[in-house]
């Protein structure tokens, strides 16, 4: 089962997607949080360039306090979920 959410709270705008899969262990979750605030020179495993990406880009654009968050429980599923400013603006 897949769910997707889209809320505001204040002035962030999030983006949730979530799943009831088989979830990601712990080692492997804080593996993949800490690839994330690598470079792309400095990585040591593939965690997908689609993620490294999109964490990238959001974070060129807003800030380093936006960007995607991933959580998962082993067994459970997993919820990555992308923050973004309120913005009244298009992007430039």
């Amino acid at each position: 089962k897949i769910v997707i959410k889209g809320y505001r709270d204040a002035d962030r705008i999030y983006m949730e997607v979530i799943d009831n899969g088989s979830g990601i262990s712990e080692e492997r979750l804080e593996a993949i949080h800490a690839e994330l605030q690598l470079t792309y020179q400095d990585q040591k495993q593939y965690i997908g360039i689609g993620i490294k990406s999109v964490n990238d880009r959001i974070k060129m654009q807003y800030g380093e306090a936006y960007g995607l968050t991933i959580r998962s429980v082993y067994g459970e599923g997993t919820s990555m979920i992308i923050t973004i400013p309120v913005t009244t603006g298009g992007l430039d």
